[in-house]
């Protein structure tokens, strides 16, 4: 994701910055409800799309 955000233009302390505070913002949502990664995919990915599991 931090070179993704480099190639996108951002400077590597942006990219680290925008790639931590994604990572935590994730953690915390999933810290906050009872289900599991399945349930997660499940509620999230638009079928066929790039969020699914394959």
């Amino acid at each position: 994701m931090i070179k993704a955000a480099v190639d996108l233009g951002f400077n590597e302390s942006q990219a680290e910055l925008l790639f931590n505070q994604t990572f935590m913002g994730s953690v915390a949502i999933q810290n906050s409800y009872s289900l599991f990664n399945e349930e997660w995919i499940a509620k999230l990915a638009s079928k066929g799309g790039t969020t699914e599991m394959r």
